[in-house]
């Protein structure tokens, strides 16, 4: 495989795009994301603040997934403002599937800490974004105050709520070097190893990759006589 110009980057985007929490990438930052030191690197990093603008949505840089996934995590809505109401997340729904979604990065990071801290005022924070992206996934202020209210009623548990996750490795890769990690991978000696990226090539991949790693294959010397 490494003969065929395949690197470890290659094996550990594999992972992630198989799980998203079970990989060296993820597996890094779960190690230092409850550091004060990390914690004052990512709260140092760029304001995008600013008010939405219909037709100007783009997709959300390195800053503010990186803001967005540590603010949720330890429920800081404050920060959430740093984020531009235009800026959105793509993800699958699943491995096998070509359908991306988008999530607004801002609204999504006020209505995960809202549900997780069960405080229905910070619905009040969401933006109604105009559906000019019929991929972008909506969060609804009102939807979002009768959910948890109803659930705090009937004394009902709280589902808990994801950040926006990065759906490509290499940007959470370049997040985390942005940081000053240089090498941001957490290596576990029982992860996949190099039989386990040929099975995903083969059997999961999508169908550019298989003919590119078809070619690769083909460009191997060949020892018949």
């Amino acid at each position: 495989m490494q003969e065929m110009g395949y690197r470890d980057e290659d094996r550990y985007e594999a992972q992630y795009k198989e799980n998203i929490w079970n990989n060296p990438v993820y597996g890094f930052y779960a190690k230092v994301k409850n550091n004060s030191d990390f914690k004052s690197r990512v709260r140092d990093l760029p304001s995008y603040a600013g008010s939405y603008s219909p037709g100007n949505d783009r997709r959300a840089n390195e800053d503010e997934l990186m803001t967005a996934m540590l603010v949720v995590e330890d429920a800081i809505p404050a920060t959430c403002e740093k984020n531009s109401p235009n800026s959105y997340a793509e993800s699958h729904a699943n491995l096998y599937s070509d359908i991306v979604s988008k999530g607004a990065v801002r609204n999504s990071c006020f209505s995960a800490i809202a549900f997780d801290t069960r405080v229905p005022a910070l619905c009040a924070k969401i933006i109604p974004v105009e559906g000019n992206l019929p991929e972008l996934n909506y969060v609804d202020r009102e939807n979002c105050e009768d959910g948890i209210r109803v659930a705090i009623q009937n004394n009902e548990r709280l589902l808990s709520h994801n950040p926006q996750y990065f759906s490509r490795m290499d940007d959470f890769v370049r997040a985390l070097r942005k940081l000053g990690y240089d090498k941001p991978f957490l290596i576990d000696q029982n992860a996949p190893d190099w039989s386990a990226f040929y099975r995903h090539l083969v059997y999961y991949a999508k169908p550019g990759e298989k003919q590119e790693f078809l070619r690769l294959a083909e460009a191997l010397p060949s020892f018949t006589k």
